[in-house]
């Protein structure tokens, strides 16, 4: 009689284990949007990032170039 019960317990817990892996496995990423005009991506972020160290450079070198004046 134990070992019956803890055969289906064993069971049990493989199904449930089963099935959660198939939930996550089936899940899609979440999708980050700006108020829904356009999606955020790593794409846009680099692009961003690229951008504000791109102008932090260029400040940076006006400003040691009106230091030397």
């Amino acid at each position: 009689m134990l070992c019956s019960t803890r055969a289906r317990e064993c069971e049990y817990s493989f199904a449930m284990a089963v099935s959660f892996a198939n939930e996550v496995y089936s899940r899609k990423p979440p999708q980050f949007t700006a108020w829904g005009l356009f999606p955020v991506n790593y794409q846009l972020l680099f692009a961003a990032g690229g951008s504000c160290a791109t102008n932090m450079a260029i400040l940076m070198q006006a400003h040691i170039l009106s230091l030397k004046k």
